[in-house]
This record gives structure tokens, sequence and C-alpha cells, in this order.
């Protein structure tokens, strides 16, 4: 890894690879938190409808 670019095409793969992960678990994150708030949302729908 001394040199900063490498042409072999190993080295790319596995920056592709890294990449991919990074951007599945922002995503993955990103959904969860997506899907807790409608949870949360629904939760407070239910919670209303049972008090009136």
């Amino acid at each position: 890894f001394n040199q900063s670019i490498d042409p072999r095409p190993e080295y790319i793969r596995v920056i592709i690879i890294e990449w991919s992960i990074h951007i599945v678990r922002t995503v993955s994150l990103d959904t969860q938190r997506s899907l807790i708030s409608a949870r949360r949302c629904k939760d407070l729908d239910g919670y209303n409808q049972q008090v009136y």
C-alpha cells in the first residue's frame, strides 16, 4: 500500500466493496430510522383513537 494509486484490479475491487458496504450501512440506518418514526406515528394514532 506504499503507492497511492495501484493499477491492480484487486485493489480497485476492494475499494468498491468497502464503499458498497459503507453505503449499504448508511442506507439501512436511514431506513431503520424512517421505519421507527413511522411506527411511532402509528402508535400515536392508535393511542389517540383509544383516548377518544
